[in-house]
Parts: structure tokens; sequence; C-alpha cells
């Protein structure tokens, strides 16, 4: 019931299926503006998911707690994108 909530609630995760095709892309060799589009739309679900759990773990604390957990986890993107950046020298 739970997994099938996390999976099934939103539309978005069709485009979970850019994640592999996204390092089959890398592998192959293909231009970095395609690899750089396939992961673009790779991290938005997991960026809703990410935001739909800290919700979820939210809901069963109290608001202070709650509105931690969200501007804690609310930029993990961001900084996940700002990391791989500052580590292949793009920074």
């Amino acid at each position: 019931s739970s997994t099938r909530s996390v999976l099934f609630t939103s539309w978005l995760n069709v485009m979970l299926c850019f994640i592999p095709v996204t390092f089959i892309a890398e592998a192959a060799g293909a231009g970095d503006g395609a690899v750089f589009a396939l992961a673009v739309l790779s991290i938005v679900p997991l960026a809703e998911r990410l935001g739909f759990a800290t919700e979820e773990v939210a809901g069963h604390t109290n608001p202070t707690v709650g509105g931690l957990l969200n501007a804690t986890f609310g930029n993990v993107t961001e900084l996940v994108i700002a990391i791989f950046a500052l580590a292949g020298g793009q920074l």
C-alpha cells in the first residue's frame, strides 16, 4: 500500500524512465546537451518524490520539525547538482 502510494500517486513518475536512458546516453557518447536534457528530465520526478516524502514525514511530527525538514531537504536537489558541478570542475 505505501509502495503503491509512493510510485503511483504522481504522473511525474513516468519520467523516472529517463534515469537509465541518461546513463545509456552518457555511455554511448551522446552530446553534452542531450545528456544534460535527459538528466534534467530524470531529476524532476526525483525532486517531486523527495518533496512528497518530506511532507509525509512532516505530517507525523509537529509543525516545527516539519518546517525544519522541508527547509532542509527542499534544497537537496540543488545541492546534488552543485556538488557534481564542483567535482567536475564546472564552477
